[in-house]
């Protein structure tokens, strides 16, 4: 990883790309080998089975305990330290850019996060994220809105990602169409990769 760090930080190398080709590649680079590395997936010593979250889209509330910050799960990644070191060098990875492409970006902020003002070329979005908190019902019950906004998230996810199996399906379809455990589901996102049950 030492050798993609320092390509991360050459001028030159990130001068020769848009803020989208560097996120992508820090995105299925150093981002996902992270995560993945450094994941702490807890297993039954009777039976080796992982003990967590069945699919990406369990959000029962017993998971909320801050003890569960595994780095191999959406769910909880961002409890776990190391989540907050990786994410604060990939801020510095995209000062850099911004650094290497000062003389043709202009710096803006947008809802208070430091942003550039979309040119089409080297900065292709107009805000540095889509969050929930933009939801009609943001204000003093804003927590509750945008827990509802990311659950009805989750379901349309769930519909796409792991479409309800016809009844007539036989039975060997079906269990090659079980949702895959959470741990192997963001694994294959993070890696752009589908690893065998």
């Amino acid at each position: 990883m030492r050798p993609l760090s320092v390509l991360f930080q050459s001028p030159r190398f990130l001068s020769a790309m848009t803020l989208g080709q560097l996120g992508n590649l820090l995105e299925f680079t150093i981002h996902g080998w992270i995560h993945v590395r450094w994941t702490h997936t807890l297993y039954d010593p009777e039976t080796g089975d992982a003990i967590g979250r069945n699919s990406l889209f369990d959000i029962d509330p017993k998971w909320d305990d801050p003890s569960n910050d595994d780095l191999g799960d959406f769910y909880s990644s961002h409890v776990h330290p190391t989540f907050w070191r990786l994410h604060g060098w990939i801020d510095d990875r995209i000062n850099d850019w911004a650094t290497a492409n000062a003389d043709r970006i202009t710096p803006i902020t947008v809802a208070g996060v430091p942003w550039f003002k979309m040119d089409g070329q080297l900065v292709r979005v107009s805000d540095p994220f889509s969050w929930p908190s933009h939801h009609p019902h943001h204000g003093p019950d804003h927590d509750d809105a945008e827990v509802h906004v990311m659950e009805e998230v989750m379901a349309l996810m769930k519909n796409v990602l792991e479409p309800p199996t016809p009844p007539s399906a036989a039975l060997g379809e079906r269990a090659l169409s079980r949702p895959r455990p959470a741990r192997l589901a963001f694994r294959d996102v993070l890696l752009g990769i589908s690893v065998a049950l």
